[in-house]
């Protein structure tokens, strides 16, 4: 109230407070004298360079034989400590935001979730983890670490569980790897597997580990078959003494076979950028080669060219 105590004995309440904080309390007042204690919240609000202040305010009946003679005041400066509430309120929103946030990023991208308790070996994991597999995660209960363990190719389990050392030792900011891993068919699934370290404890070991799951099995088989088809036109280019080329429009990038490398006496790791590959050929045919790859010409068009 800024008011001095000395000031204030003997003053009536209302010349020492404004007309709006006296409409405010004068019903509490009221029932003070009536013996009924009061407990309520005051909100100064900001004025001539003072910040807002927030008090919790009790009015104590003070009871004698013969009825309420007056009344005792209590008041508890609040600003800060309902400063910090509603920051923790707002912390607290954000983060469910956030986990509302990621859990329809994983759903739109149909990834399976798991968190991994590292010092008990508890394991949660999402009906998409499950499904990837071909389980529900009724299924698999109980779920631990090692139904993750159990479900992968031997052979990737001791790369993955090297990663995840590499990763808890702060050596790979990140854990990220293709593995196989058993369907319910009994059949080999791929999976990108991603995690990272959420939290840690005092001494800086791992404690929470947050990831995700996401069936590549169609990508790497087609990966399979691309290598397939790219050994295959190479063991036939080796044989009729032809090579071969293929040019990315989008970013120039060309490669070429390893017979056109021998044609072209370079080294088998030898990788050309468009110009440099240009430069092999003689200056005549050099325009002929450039035209089909001007922007303006149909991509899809075939074209013919020979030269010596």
């Amino acid at each position: 109230l800024h008011v001095v105590p000395v000031d204030a004995h003997g003053k009536l309440l209302n010349t020492l407070i404004t007309p709006a904080m006296f409409a405010f309390v004068e019903p509490h007042i009221r029932s003070t004298l009536a013996g009924v204690p009061q407990q309520f919240e005051y909100v100064f609000p900001e004025r001539r360079g003072r910040p807002q202040m927030e008090f919790s305010v009790q009015f104590i009946p003070d009871a004698e034989p013969e009825g309420v003679v007056g009344f005792y005041v209590i008041a508890e400066d609040m600003s800060e400590l309902n400063a910090q509430r509603r920051g923790l309120e707002r912390a607290l929103q954000e983060q469910v935001a956030e986990r509302q946030r990621l859990q329809s990023l994983v759903h739109g991208t149909g990834a399976g979730t798991w968190e991994w308790n590292v010092k008990t070996g508890e394991l949660r994991i999402n009906e998409e983890w499950a499904r990837i597999l071909g389980y529900t995660t009724a299924e698999l209960e109980p779920i631990t670490f090692s139904t993750w363990e159990q479900h992968m190719h031997p052979d990737d389990l001791v790369m993955a569980q090297a990663m995840v050392r590499q990763h808890f030792a702060g050596e790979i900011l990140n854990f990220e790897t293709e593995v196989r891993m058993r369907h319910r068919t009994n059949g080999w699934v791929w999976v990108m597997s991603r995690g990272q370290v959420t939290s840690r404890g005092l001494n800086g070991e791992p404690e929470w580990m947050f990831g995700t799951h996401l069936d590549i099995t169609a990508r790497r088989v087609a990966q399979e078959r691309l290598r397939g088809s790219e050994a295959f036109l190479d063991r036939v280019g080796k044989v009729a003494g032809v090579g071969g080329w293929r040019l990315n429009l989008a970013d120039q990038k060309i490669t070429w076979t390893s017979q056109t490398r021998r044609i072209a006496a370079v080294d088998d790791d030898y990788e050309p950028a468009l110009e440099t590959g240009m430069a092999f050929y003689p200056p005549e045919p050099q325009p002929g080669l450039r035209a089909p790859i001007t922007p303006a010409t149909d991509p899809r068009s075939p074209f013919d060219l020979q030269c010596t």
